[in-house]
C-alpha cells in the first residue's frame, strides 16, 4: 500500500515529472520509513537539508520563524504530498521548520547520500533533473519579471492618478486589489493577476451605451487576463478549454502578434488597451458568440472613449454594432443573456454615439413595439422617452 502512495506522490513532484516510471520505481526503493508523534518537531529552519519526506499519513505544518521567535503558519500538508524534495539537490539548510499537527504521522523518507548514489546509478535521471531545474529557473524569473513589472505598474499608475486621489484619498494599492489566479486555457500556465476588489469603485456618471466612469479606479481596465507565458488573452466569457485543432490556429496569431509585455499588474489605461486587442484579434475568427466578441469590442471603445481617442472609439463602437446586429438576428446555438431589448438598446444608443440618428430611432421604436416589451418595462420607457426626444429635435430643426 505505501510503495504505491510513495510512487504516485514522487512522479507528482515537479522536479520528478518527466523520469520514466522505471527509475522512479527505483527511487522509491530508497524510501526509509519513520514516525512522528503529534506535536514533534522533524526539522527546525536552519537544519542542514539532507532529505526528502513524502506524508503517509498524519498532518505536518510548515513554519517560519520571525525576531522574537515566533513561529507563523505558513501551510498544513496532508497525506500524499512532499515536503524537502530540494534538500536532495541543494543541502542547504532548511528554510523553514516542520511539526507534526494532527495525530502521529508516517514518513517516508529519501537519504540525500543515498539519492547521489542513485543518480550516479543512473544518468539519465541526472539529465531529465537538469531539465526540470532549468524550467523551474525559467518560471522564477518570469515570476521575478512579474514582481518588477508590477513595481513598475503601481509607479505609473499613482502618477496616472489626480492629485486629490494620490493625496487626499491615497488608495492603497494592496488592499484595493484582488489577486486571481487562473491556469492560462492556451498553456497551463498558472497566471496570477490583479482584479479590483468588488464595492471599490466609484462612479462618476453613466453613459447613454451604459458605459460607466469612475472617480479613480477602474474595474474595466481588469476585465481581460493576458497570459504572461504564451500571451493568450481572455475574459471571464471566453476562459475554457480550447480545442485542440483551434490552438493550432491560435498559436500562428499569437507568434503573429508577439509576446506582450506583462499585464498582470497594475494597469494604466494604454496597457488596458492592449490587453482587449489583443483579447480581440485573437478571438476574432473563433466560433464564439457574437454577444461576446460584441460586448469585447465596445469595451474597447470605451476606452478609447476614456482617452478621447474618438477616432479608435468610433472605430470599435461601428465593430461592436455590427457584432450586435449579427446576434440579433441569429444567435444561433449561444444563449442570450440579456434578451432582445437590451440587444435593440445597445443598437440604438450605438447609431446615435455614431451621429447616425435616423437608424437609432428605426430600433428605439421596435423596441417600443416588441413582443417581450413588459419584460423590460424600464429600458422600454427610456427607448419611448428617448424617440419622442429625438423626433421633436427633428421637428424643430425643419
Amino acid at each position: 500500500m505505501y510503495s504505491e502512495i510513495i510512487i504516485k506522490v514522487l512522479t507528482s513532484v515537479p522536479i520528478f515529472k518527466d523520469i520514466s516510471p522505471e527509475s522512479i520505481i527505483k527511487l522509491a526503493q530508497l524510501a526509509r520509513l519513520s514516525q512522528y508523534d503529534q506535536g514533534a518537531t522533524i526539522f527546525r529552519e536552519g537544519d542542514p537539508g539532507d532529505c526528502l519526506y513524502i506524508i503517509a499519513s498524519g498532518k505536518v505544518d510548515i513554519l517560519a520563524g520571525r525576531p522574537g521567535g515566533e513561529e507563523i503558519k505558513l501551510r498544513t500538508m496532508n497525506p500524499g504530498e512532499v515536503f524537502g524534495e530540494m534538500a536532495l539537490l541543494d543541502g542547504l539548510p532548511r528554510s523553514a521548520s516542520v511539526k507534526v499537527c494532527a495525530g502521529k504521522a508516517i514518513l517516508f523518507c529519501i537519504n540525500r547520500t543515498d539519492f547521489n548514489l542513485f543518480l550516479i546509478r543512473n544518468p539519465e535521471v541526472s539529465l531529465k533533473l537538469v531539465e526540470a531545474i532549468s524550467r523551474r529557473l525559467r518560471d522564477t524569473n518570469i515570476r521575478m519579471k512579474e514582481l518588477i513589472d508590477e513595481n513598475e505598474n503601481i509607479k505609473t499608475l499613482m502618477q496616472s492618478l489626480p492629485i486629490s486621489a494620490k493625496e487626499e484619498e491615497k488608495p492603497d494599492t494592496k488592499s484595493s486589489f484582488t489577486r486571481e489566479e487562473y491556469p492560462c486555457p492556451n498553456c497551463d500556465w498558472s497566471i496570477k493577476t490583479l482584479k479590483l476588489r468588488e464595492g471599490l469603485a466609484e462612479t462618476v456618471k453613466i453613459d447613454g451605451d451604459f458605459c460607466p466612469h469612475y472617480k479613480d479606479l477602474n474595474p474595466i481596465y481588469y476585465d481581460v487576463t493576458v497570459c504572461p507565458v504564451c500571451g493568450y488573452a481572455f475574459n471571464d466569457s471566453l476562459y475554457g478549454k480550447i480545442d485542440p485543432q483551434e490552438k493550432g490556429v491560435l498559436q500562428g496569431i499569437l507568434e503573429k502578434l508577439g509576446k506582450p509585455r506583462n499585464h498582470t499588474g497594475p494597469r494604466s489605461l494604454d496597457q488596458a488597451i492592449e490587453a482587449y486587442q489583443r483579447a480581440c484579434y485573437l478571438h476574432g475568427e473563433r466560433d464564439i458568440s457574437s454577444y461576446v466578441r460584441a460586448e469585447l469590442l465596445i469595451r474597447l471603445a470605451w476606452l478609447y472613449r476614456y482617452k478621447k481617442d474618438t477616432e479608435n472609439e468610433k472605430k470599435y463602437l461601428g465593430l461592436a454594432l455590427n457584432r450586435y446586429k449579427d446576434f440579433f438576428e441569429d444567435p444561433g446555438d449561444f444563449p442570450n443573456p440579456m434578451g432582445d431589448i437590451y440587444i435593440m438598446y445597445m443598437i440604438a444608443m450605438i447609431y446615435l454615439d455614431l451621429g447616425i440618428t435616423a437608424d437609432a430611432q428605426k430600433w428605439l421604436f421596435a423596441i417600443t413595439r416588441h413582443n417581450s416589451m413588459d419584460k423590460d418595462t424600464q429600458l422600454v420607457e427610456k427607448a419611448r422617452s428617448l424617440y419622442q426626444e429625438i423626433k421633436y429635435r427633428e421637428k424643430m430643426r425643419r
